[in-house]
């Protein structure tokens, strides 16, 4: 596998402090290691900003300002993400272990593939997994 491959994350966040710690940890605990990872905060009240900010150290890029919603939150990670894949995952969201890696290999054995998704787990907020969630069949034509 090309380890040189550069996959950015991107989460935005608000008021997300019961679960953004186990989403920033999820990320910095991936075996692939060529990541970047945005995280974009539209202006938290509770204690989300202190959370992010004790990961700055280890997080890419940290964005502490207003948005007009989570598609514009979403969009300014994107703009500034220099990846050669490009991953959004939720405040509230945990990436299972092997996760980037099985995407990048996803995408080295398969040139003709421009998006990849998955089924989930529903987990509560301890991490308990709920049940499995699986995603609809991917079709374009819902793109447009």
């Amino acid at each position: 596998m090309k380890n040189n491959i550069l996959v950015s994350v991107v989460t935005i966040s608000y008021n997300q402090e019961k679960f953004i710690e186990n989403t920033i940890k999820s990320v910095l605990n991936q075996n692939y290691s060529n990541i970047e990872f945005i995280v974009i905060d539209a202006g938290s009240s509770d204690k989300s900003r202190e959370i992010i900010k004790k990961y700055d150290h280890k997080i890419s890029k940290i964005i502490f300002e207003q948005d007009e919603g989570p598609a514009d939150g979403l969009n300014k990670g994107f703009k500034i993400a220099n990846g050669d894949i490009l991953c959004w995952l939720n405040s509230d969201d945990v990436l299972l272990n092997n996760s980037i890696e099985t995407i990048v290999q996803t995408f080295n054995d398969n040139h003709d593939v421009d998006v990849i998704y998955g089924n989930a787990w529903i987990i509560d907020q301890y991490g308990n997994k709920v049940r499995k969630f699986y995603s609809d069949k991917f079709n374009t034509a819902m793109a447009l």
